[in-house]
């Protein structure tokens, strides 16, 4: 849900309003079992992520969006396989200290201080997560399947 809140600076008509956008509910790590196929990730957002619509439906990807906003969850598979390789969540930016926190507590990680960014994976190092900002808005998070 998304809450709204307008920011008066006095009470003449000729005074700017500046709307500050909050999403004030917590972050949700979406589906991101590398190697399901489309139809399980389908189940499960329909079942665990009802605030996302199915807006897209391809031969190697499924599209999903949150009512309000640019904030949505692709997800991509392997033409060959079928299998899902690829989850890219975009998120307001005002999440993501939820974002690193929910990740830091699930996942094992590494900070680089070079590009100032932080590397989040699973025990067994097959998935790969990143936090990137899109703009002063929106941050991507993005899982991707680690093949040897």
């Amino acid at each position: 849900m998304m809450a709204s809140t307008a920011l008066l600076t006095s009470c003449s008509s000729d005074d700017t309003i500046e709307e500050i956008v909050q999403d004030n509910s917590s972050w949700v790590e979406p589906y991101c079992t590398m190697g399901s196929t489309m139809e399980q990730v389908k189940n499960y957002m329909a079942s665990n992520m009802k605030d996302y619509s199915l807006k897209n439906s391809q031969a190697n990807m499924l599209t999903y969006s949150k009512n309000t906003g640019m904030c949505g969850i692709l997800y991509c598979f392997s033409p060959v396989t079928g299998e899902l390789y690829s989850v890219i969540d975009t998120e307001l930016i005002s999440k993501k200290s939820d974002i690193v926190k929910t990740l830091k507590e699930r996942y094992s990680y590494l900070d680089d201080p070079e590009t100032g960014l932080t590397y989040y994976y699973n025990s067994n190092k097959s998935l790969a997560i990143i936090i990137t900002d899109y703009d002063n808005t929106y941050c991507n998070v993005t899982y991707t399947k680690v093949t040897q």
